[in-house]
């Protein structure tokens, strides 16, 4: 039987728990927690692009910070066992915080028995992800020219300029590593191909001006672009 989930404000808190609930549900999707996420993306592609887990979590949201402290994994299932990404959930969580989220607490908050879910990105999964009381991270898809990790919706556009530059020159400097600058270059494929839908969107909002629409399109293009020209680089072909 699978625990409920538990928080324990450990010192008197003025919110209640119903919203310090809400704030967790918000405060721990896949956009908050990007080092998690990178976990269960390294753990799919070590098993061969395939697999799907559920840890059990506990741990510490510190007071004003949000910062997570003390975390620990209660349990973890999956497809097959794998105890490094254990600890790299350990650590993951451990690193992050949860603020940008909004949950900030006026008071360190004890968070027990939280089930995050770990699913590629079919169909199936994004359904699964909508209709679970679990905290579902949808990952990896089996097909890494789509993109290892989808976010859905797409991050905003100043979130992915910034990664896909960090990891453009990630990249460059990993020139002697070869294991390692394929990792940097499939994950400036992946955000050029995020930031190519971002920008798609955007363009779509109603009421947009006719010469920012037409800025969106040639920052739309220059994304196309840089997914063709990274992709080339690992042997992916962007789709349409």
């Amino acid at each position: 039987m699978k625990r409920a989930l538990a928080l324990i404000a450990l010192l008197p808190a003025c919110a209640s728990r119903q919203e310090l609930l809400a704030q967790l549900q918000r405060a721990s999707t896949q956009n908050h927690l990007p080092k998690v996420a990178a976990c269960y993306e390294h753990a799919f592609e070590s098993a061969g692009f395939s697999g799907e887990y559920e840890a059990e979590v506990d741990f510490i949201v510190s007071a004003d910070t949000g910062l997570i402290r003390e975390a620990r994994v209660d349990k973890l299932s999956g497809t097959s066992s794998d105890p490094e990404l254990e600890r790299c959930l350990v650590q993951a969580l451990d690193g992050t915080s949860l603020a940008a989220g909004g949950m900030a607490p006026s008071h360190d908050v004890h968070v027990s028995g939280m089930r995050i879910a770990f699913r590629d990105a079919s169909a199936e999964a994004r359904k699964d992800a909508a209709e679970t009381t679990s905290n579902v991270l949808v990952g990896p898809r089996a097909d890494r020219c789509l993109g290892l990790w989808g976010y859905d919706p797409p991050r905003a556009a100043p979130e992915l300029y910034k990664e896909l530059d960090d990891a453009q020159q990630k990249s460059r400097r990993l020139k002697d590593d070869a294991d390692g600058r394929a990792r940097a270059l499939q994950r400036a494929y992946d955000v050029a191909i995020e930031l190519r839908e971002r920008l798609r969107l955007d363009a779509r909002q109603p009421g947009i001006a006719k010469e920012s629409k037409k800025r969106i399109a040639e920052q739309q293009q220059k994304a196309n672009d840089t997914a063709s020209a990274v992709g080339a680089q690992i042997g992916c072909t962007p789709k349409d």
